[in-house]
């Protein structure tokens, strides 16, 4: 029996708030590591990235990217604990390979959750009219 090609498409589904694709920089910090990811994509309770280093299961980082919500850039700080790490293959913003690693929010002021919320819909809006 064949595997598929990303293990992501064998998981079921079990998000409570919409993601959205997106391609930005983010800053991360974590007890053992820093440097820049690159988002894949977002939703009001957490995020997926790509990273060159592993990061453990449940680890707690700080990640800081800039949204645009539309109207006007603005700086999003959030705390989130790693809740799945697995190796990628190698591409142009991972030439040694690295991890997908999904991240639960655990820490989101109100403010920030706004800002999030408007660049979800934002980007919703923008990926529906490109269809």
């Amino acid at each position: 029996m064949s595997q598929p090609a990303n293990p992501a498409e064998s998981r079921p589904n079990r998000r409570r708030a919409e993601r959205v694709t997106a391609d930005l920089p983010i800053r991360l910090s974590a007890r053992d590591s820093a440097g820049e990811a690159w988002l894949k994509d977002i939703s009001t309770n957490g995020m997926c990235f790509t990273f060159a280093d592993s990061l453990p299961e449940m680890a707690l980082v700080r990640l800081g990217l800039e949204v645009d919500n539309g109207e006007e850039k603005k700086g999003l700080e959030v705390e989130g604990a790693v809740v799945r790490c697995e190796p990628v293959p190698q591409s142009p913003r991972l030439p040694q390979g690295g991890y997908e690693v999904a991240v639960f929010f655990t820490n989101l002021a109100q403010e920030h959750a706004r800002t999030l919320h408007g660049y979800v819909a934002t980007r919703r809006r923008e990926l529906s009219s490109a269809e």
